[in-house]
């Protein structure tokens, strides 16, 4: 009995060590563009929305959002509870999020993406005006932050520090609410 209790615990913390282990990203030596973060007010094209929003987490320097990021898709229908709200209006081509799971801190950064044409800035002014800092159970974000570049708005609820970090590498325009 005392050998499977032992080999059941070593194995226990064995599995325990693999999984909380960080996923390493690989450094492709011959990608150059990763040596340095890239603010987003140059005129750097990227594949994807997540590069884009990942080039402005990166360039912040933002310490908890540096590590373990889990970012995700906001569909038109969990927007409203995104941001805080019980309705929505606004639409968009595509939203990507970084909002951790279980944190004690309040923290939601999303980028969203409009339709070519849409009225940008009526778009971001509705995102701050309805945006809620209180929209989690046990802790509320200090202040709230939407700027707009193009047909891109940026809204970030968190500490007024973290904000000014993630709004000077954005270079975004600021919208105020």
């Amino acid at each position: 009995m005392k050998k499977f209790i032992i080999i059941f615990l070593v194995a226990a913390m064995l599995l325990t060590t693999i999984a909380c282990q960080g996923q390493r990203k690989d450094k492709d030596p011959s990608d150059s563009s990763s040596d340095a973060p890239v603010t987003t007010t140059t005129v750097k094209e990227y594949e994807t929305l997540q590069a884009r929003l990942e080039s402005i987490v990166d360039a912040s320097g933002v310490e908890g959002i540096l590590t373990n990021r889990q970012y995700r898709q906001i569909d038109q229908e969990s927007a409203a509870f995104f941001i805080g709200t019980e309705s929505f209006d606004g639409t968009f081509k595509e939203c990507v999020a970084l909002e951790p799971d279980i944190s004690p801190d309040a923290f939601a950064l999303g980028l969203f993406e409009l339709e070519e044409g849409a009225d940008v800035k009526a778009f971001a002014e509705e995102v701050i005006g309805k945006a809620n800092l209180n929209k989690w159970i046990c802790v509320s974000a200090e202040d709230k932050y939407v700027g707009i570049f193009g047909s891109y708005v940026l809204f970030v609820m968190t500490s007024k520090a973290d904000i000014a970090k993630i709004a000077d590498a954005a270079g975004f325009e600021p919208i105020s609410g």
